[in-house]
């Protein structure tokens, strides 16, 4: 089985835009690994879910742990805060696609 804490797998922070209403959102971590997108029969994810409505001052951990043809794990960020005042979600998508989607 491939280790998630090998170099040659790719993720990046997860930024969420917050929102009035909608109090929690599934964590979707995006993985990378030889150009191909990991699906969640691969890994789990800690915690599964996020509140939305308050902006995070400090990033929360994710562990990323992998499952079937993957083990070991993997740790990123998570921030929640305003669209285009905190982070700019469509560039920040731009930059992953570019330089790590293959």
């Amino acid at each position: 089985p491939k280790n998630l804490s090998d170099s040659d797998i790719v993720s990046q922070d997860i930024y969420l835009e917050k929102k009035t209403g909608k109090t929690n959102q599934k964590v979707t971590p995006v993985i990378y690994f030889e150009g191909k997108k990991l699906t969640t029969k691969e890994y789990t994810v800690t915690p599964e879910t996020v509140d939305i409505t308050q902006k995070t001052e400090t990033p929360v951990e994710v562990v990323i742990k992998g499952k079937g043809n993957f083990t070991g794990e993997l740790k990123i960020n998570l921030r929640v805060g305003e669209k285009n005042s905190d982070f700019d979600l469509s560039k920040m998508k731009e930059i992953f696609d570019k330089y790590y989607k293959k």
